[in-house]
């Protein structure tokens, strides 16, 4: 059945038309009437969703906590990475690098490189989801959200992308915190997240009550459908936490904003260095998401070393002087 029946069918006939119109339509987030229609496609699904799943939240709800009530993220907690076919000569280079940027700003956080051989040696994930990878339900994006929030409940820790670049080391502030995520205010006014978690970067202490709802409603989701009803899933749970238990949106909001040029890199990596420039964008920002198929340049055509260049060979010094 085509995944837009679908939609219509289990959650709606304008949840069905607003995919469509966004997916096909209505692409470029860049114009007005674009944002519209996103920002009306979510809350429109979020609405479903609670809805829907109204039965795993209200377990949740009457459950009150602050922050003060967590577990500390730690100096030692570790840092998961995946990769699904594991990291070796054929993983795209700045996949590599990102990887290496992390090991050498980790301190004394272990850094985890999961991949579809060891995943089970850390978490124990339900059957249905490999089956439904496998059946093509959803995609190694969307398994890898999965897995960062069974993974963050069960052990805590830091999940970063495989698209993470460091340039300085972790933070005390993220270490003392009981729940941290990049806040950087952007697109407040249309995106799902509203600029105030990212889920390509989540640090949390163990068994955060706030990933034990994430994972029950995920896991809820995921047995009774077989099908994505959108892209950011993973952000419609947050959201839809965040705007329904009073917990869970104070731990969020207290979490200052940080990192806020944290797409610098990915649109200005192969820019020509410059000293200036970079420690101006470093005064709020050391950690970046990049695209690992963007074809970043260590030097320019006229041979200067680009941005992205020189956080590579800066992590590289790095991380063999760690190694010595």
């Amino acid at each position: 059945m085509n995944i837009d029946l679908k939609i219509c069918r289990f959650f709606g006939i304008k949840a069905g038309f607003l995919d469509f119109l966004k997916n096909f339509i209505l692409r470029d987030n860049q114009s007005i009437i674009g944002r519209r229609t996103y920002s009306e496609k979510y809350r429109n699904i979020i609405s479903k969703l609670a809805s829907q799943f109204s039965d795993v939240l209200s377990e949740f709800q009457t459950h009150t906590f602050s922050s003060a009530d967590l577990c500390d993220i730690g100096t030692k907690s570790p840092i998961w990475f995946f990769w699904w076919q594991g990291v070796n000569d054929d993983t795209p280079r700045p996949v590599v690098d990102c990887l290496n940027s992390i090991i050498a700003n980790s301190k004394e956080h272990p850094v985890i490189v999961l991949s579809k051989s060891n995943i089970d040696q850390y978490v124990e994930i339900p059957d249905f989801y490999y089956t439904k990878l496998k059946n093509g339900s959803f995609s190694l994006t969307h398994f890898s959200d999965i897995l960062r929030i069974e993974l963050l409940f069960t052990h805590g820790g830091i999940w970063m992308d495989s698209t993470i670049m460091m340039t300085e080391p972790l933070s005390k502030n993220i270490e003392s915190s009981k729940f941290f995520t990049i806040h950087h205010g952007k697109f407040s006014d249309w995106h799902v997240s509203m600029g105030k978690w990212s889920g390509f970067f989540l640090a949390t202490g163990k068994n955060n009550p706030m990933f034990h709802l994430l994972r029950d409603l995920m896991r809820a989701y995921w047995s009774q459908y077989d099908f994505l009803v959108c892209y950011l899933l993973i952000d419609c749970w947050i959201a839809l936490a965040y705007d329904n238990w009073d917990s869970f949106k104070s731990v969020i909001d207290s979490v200052p904003i940080n990192n806020q040029e944290v797409f610098c890199l990915d649109n200005h990596g192969n820019g020509a260095f410059s000293d200036f420039e970079y420690q101006s964008v470093q005064k709020s920002t050391t950690i970046f998401k990049i695209h690992y198929k963007r074809n970043f340049k260590l030097l320019t055509e006229n041979g200067s070393e680009t941005y992205y260049g020189h956080i590579v060979r800066q992590n590289e010094l790095k991380k063999g002087q760690s190694d010595e």
